[in-house]
């Protein structure tokens, strides 16, 4: 290949040389020509950002063909390969996307490629580019092999190339999945000592699954297929494919260094003039990661020696890579330590096959620092099968030699335990949790000193599982276990372990809590509020915010015990809090705060201190409406209940004109919400439809309260029938309340029926539990006697008033 300058269009090409061997004959010189002709006819039929363009073929004085093509300024896969040895899956995948766009252009045209390898991938930036259609297979055009010979690369060619069958598209998905392999594990699936070998083996062998591949095996696994019509389609390709390459997998960047080109000069025509390479000065460089750390030096050096002499220096070069990484992850620099981690994991892995005995467990520790390095770059899907690799090994090692390998397989299970946590694998995460703590458990039971705090580490992770999993009786005593190592540690160094200690006293108690368990959950929650208040003494700025959830969850947790006058304090000292955080971060703590307001409100409530809740409420209302309108979804549902308790504790003073609003605005929302999700907010819209009517009914706006009270009922009505244990209840005190209207109104007869429906319903439930439904019977049955004797229906409703006298008589009333 030739860089040169078309003077005519004023711009720089390549130009593409055929040299044959002075030995051939000339009939096997004018298949060689042949074949270049070929090439450029393949591709000049192709236009695709993908291939290289050709612009021109001219012939030489001497008869030999030349094509003109565009300049391709970067270098080739196999380049890169050879300096790098593997790329990060991202890249691999970003590339093989790339090639199968090209691809899908060619097979379009019935062309098929028949030469698709690292070679023949051209990487200019972000651009990649296929190129060399010198084999390319054409339909139309007589075959230029002869029968039984083969055309291609050996390592990458499919079996159906190798043994002379029928060239397809899917013969160059193949020979692409081959690449990537090679771009991934760092050579091809199949490797041999001679080309006869290597063909037995593509055509009787299954290649050795990618080991590094991640999210690309798939790709790898349903290419690499023997039978043609088993392969991956295109279309599944390139999802697999976009699915790793999308941004979100977050890899490093990568920048390709500048094509090495002849500075020669050739002339072959008048207008067309090659020139002296360009300076590099301003060509994008490779990326080198590192570059300038001393560790980086002995990277460079052991490279190089291993070239000469890979079996001596393979292994110097895999510790300079290891200690490369370990400096850039020393620096936070995990996009430049995560190429670095790759290819330390495929000398490891090379180094372990020959000799397991001596680099398994370097092969364990590269496997678990690229996974810790994946993690670091929220690529938590990519790191876990290299955790799981690691732990594996780790295990088998730690069974061996347990002194030596036990605290570096609890490490890696711990880590392995953490991104399984972050990609919501919380099942599987269980076993991992339960073998950390029983393994750092034997290491403390050795020495506790130096291993209790990881055992307290451990119980802690595994308490969270247990809580993921909603398995809060076994998480207890793993719980109580944390706290009671790590009350111990922080009396020993309360700088170190205090604020661990407050945190297994949170999830202690929030555990507590959801077994119902609140008189062991204040005990847990008060001694973590002392210790969170040491703590944000000594350091304000980081545990202020823990302090007050601290003081929010015990105020909740002693209202839940009745002892509202001790949770009024811890509640109103949370809002303090709270209110400081907000002014600092308002974008942060403000839903916090409004959370606390309720709180507050709910416990005042309780203990008929509306005069000092009203207020309360009437802040939390303002922040939620100012959250609701930059995010509805997520917090409308709060400013409705906002709204209700302020209207409620309004009309608790006796402010009914201004509680009218606020439980309009309620009903409003709720209304809105039952209808995206009634089976979450239809019980709340029938509640507040219930309180509006109060308001309205103490307001004299029956005509009014009258459409809410019959939306009450039609609402409880369905509740009932779904769950009439919990609800039916609920639809006497609607029938009751439509009733009272009705009456107020002067509408008699619609009333009856109301009240004979309430009267039916409180019967049975007086039935079953007098001393709760009697009294509200008595009332029912009052109701309907008024009603009756309204209706001139005398003695019917004695009767009624004889029944209401008797049901007061047994449930104690006066």
């Amino acid at each position: 290949m030739w860089r040169a300058y078309d003077t005519d269009l004023e711009r720089e090409v390549a130009i593409k040389e055929l040299r044959v061997p002075e030995y051939v004959t000339e009939q096997e010189r004018r298949v060689w020509y042949a074949r270049m002709g070929r090439e450029a006819r393949a591709a000049a039929r192709l236009r695709h950002p993908g291939i290289v363009t050709v612009y021109d073929r001219v012939m030489g004085e001497d008869g030999r063909p030349w094509i003109v093509m565009e300049l391709i300024e970067g270098q080739s896969l196999a380049h890169v390969l050879d300096q790098q040895v593997v790329l990060p899956q991202q890249r691999v995948a970003a590339i093989g996307l790339a090639v199968l766009e090209a691809l899908s252009a060619a097979h379009a045209q019935r062309i098929v490629h028949r030469d698709v390898k690292p070679a023949n991938v051209l990487l200019e930036g972000d651009r990649i580019v296929l190129t060399d259609f010198g084999i390319a297979a054409l339909e139309g055009d007589a075959t230029l092999t002869r029968t039984g010979s083969v055309l291609g690369t050996p390592a990458f060619m499919s079996p159906e190339q190798i043994t002379a069958q029928d060239i397809t598209p899917s013969s160059d998905l193949w020979s692409l999945a081959a690449t990537l392999y090679a771009a991934v594990e760092g050579h091809p699936p199949f490797n041999a000592p001679t080309h006869g070998a290597l063909f037995v083996a593509i055509a009787t062998q299954e290649p050795t699954p990618a080991q590094c591949g991640g999210p690309l095996a798939q790709v790898l696994d349903g290419l690499l297929r023997k039978d043609p019509a088993s392969r991956l389609s295109v279309a599944r390709i390139r999802e697999l494919l976009s699915s790793v390459a999308s941004p979100g997998h977050q890899a490093a960047a990568h920048v390709d260094p500048p094509i090495a080109v002849k500075g020669s000069t050739l002339r072959y025509t008048d207008s067309l003039t090659a020139l002296p390479s360009p300076p590099e000065k301003g060509r994008a460089q490779p990326a080198n990661p590192g570059k300038g750390l001393p560790e980086y030096e002995a990277v460079v050096k052991y490279r190089e020696l291993a070239r000469t002499d890979p079996e001596r220096y393979r292994p110097d070069l895999a510790q300079a890579l290891h200690n490369l990484g370990r400096a850039l992850k020393k620096l936070d620099r995990h996009a430049d330590a995560e190429p670095v981690r790759q290819e330390t994991v495929v000398l490891y892995r090379w180094l372990a096959e020959a000799d397991p005995g001596r680099y398994r467990g370097n092969l364990a520790l590269a496997l678990h620092n690229l996974g810790f390095t994946l993690a670091e770059l929220d690529r938590d899907a990519e790191a876990a099968p290299l955790k799981q690799e690691a732990v594996a090994i780790y295990r088998q090692l730690a069974e061996a030699d347990p002194e030596r390998y036990r605290p570096d397989f609890a490490i890696s299970l711990h880590e392995l335990g953490l991104t399984l946590w972050k990609l919501n694998r919380f099942a599987e995460e269980l076993p991992v949790e339960q073998e950390a703590v029983a393994t750092r458990r034997l290491l403390a039971e050795a020495n506790p000193e130096r291993y209790r705090p990881d055992l307290a580490q451990s119980l802690h992770n595994l308490g969270l599982t247990l809580w993921k999993l909603n398995r809060f009786a076994e998480e207890v005593p793993v719980e109580e276990e944390a706290v009671a190592i790590r009350r111990q540690l922080a009396e020993a160094d309360p700088d170190v372990y205090r604020a661990t200690f407050a945190r297994s006293l949170s999830n202690l108690g929030n555990t507590y809590k959801r077994l119902e368990r609140f008189a062991e959950a204040a005990v847990a929650r008060q001694e973590g509020v002392a210790t969170y208040r040491k703590l944000a003494e000594t350091n304000p700025d980081r545990y202020r915010s823990n302090l007050a959830l601290a003081l929010h969850n015990l105020g909740f947790t002693l209202a839940e015990l009745g002892r509202h006058t001790e949770a009024a304090p811890m509640k109103r000292e949370a809002v303090a809090v709270y209110r400081e955080l907000v002014l600092a971060d308002p974008d942060r703590y403000r839903a916090n705060l409004a959370l606390s307001l309720h709180e507050l409100g709910t416990t005042l409530r309780r203990l008929d201190r509306h005069d000092e809740a009203a207020p309360l409420r009437q802040e939390a209302v303002a922040i939620y409406r100012r959250l609701a309108e930059a995010d509805p979804d997520r917090y409308r549902g709060n400013l409705a209940l906002a709204l209700h308790n302020l209207g409620f504790s309004l009309s608790k003073l006796d402010r009914d004109a201004e509680a009218a609003p606020m439980k309009q605005e309620a009903v409003a929302i709720y209304r809105q919400l039952a209808e995206g999700d009634p089976k979450r907010y239809r019980p709340d819209l029938a509640v507040s439809l219930h309180e509006l009517g109060i308001t309205l009914w103490k307001l004299n706006r029956f005509t009014e309260e009258l459409a809410v009270e019959q939306e009450a009922l039609a609402i409880r009505r369905r509740l009932a029938e779904a769950d009439p244990k919990r609800y039916r209840p609920d639809l006497a005190q609607s029938l009751h309340n439509l009733g009272l209207t009705l009456w107020k109104l002067n509408r008699f007869t619609e009333e009856l029926s109301m009240e004979e429906e309430a009267v039916a319903i409180r019967r049975e439930l007086a039935a079953a539990d007098p001393e709760t439904y009697g009294r509200g019977l008595a009332q029912s049955l009052g109701n309907l006697a008024n009603t009756l004797e309204r209706l001139d229906r005398h003695a019917e409703a004695a009767k009624v008033r004889e029944e209401a006298e008797t049901v007061r008589k047994q449930s104690g009333q006066s």
